[in-house]
């Protein structure tokens, strides 16, 4: 069975980098954390996870690497984004939530609040935003 872990390293590979680029790039430490996340040691949080899976501009067209591929090893590595960058803020965000709440700890539970928070406004902004253009059509 696939690790987070394999996948990390999958995905440096795929880069063509050895760990201590990967953990200049990604702003870490050095060699070490990275070795450490490839042998399933110690896991990644929620931050680190995003700036692996936006390192697939290097990899994709689309820029991203699935958050839920990364994490589960389900569904394609590469993900696939949608039109406006209101959905894909939507989906970044839904990500998040989802990571934390699966892995999460007490910490990571407080970030969640402010996620949500921010998945709410963006759901009511995407509304108004909706209703405008369908009155706008009205007319």
């Amino acid at each position: 069975m696939e690790t987070l872990g394999y996948r990390i390293r999958k995905i440096r590979e795929l880069l063509s980098l050895n760990q201590s680029e990967l953990a200049i790039r990604m702003g870490l430490g050095g060699p070490t954390v990275i070795s450490k996340y490839e042998k399933n040691q110690v896991e990644p949080n929620i931050s680190t996870l995003t700036k692996i899976s936006e390192l697939g501009a290097g990899i994709f067209k689309s820029g991203k690497i699935s958050l839920d591929w990364l994490l589960t090893g389900e569904g394609e590595m590469q993900k696939q984004e949608k039109l406006g960058n209101e959905d894909t803020e939507l989906t970044e965000l839904i990500e998040k939530i989802r990571y934390i709440w699966r892995y999460g700890g007490f910490e990571e539970e407080v970030r969640l609040r402010g996620t949500a928070e921010k998945l709410y406004n963006l759901v009511l902004k995407n509304r108004q935003k909706e209703e405008e253009e369908q009155k706008e059509d009205d007319y």
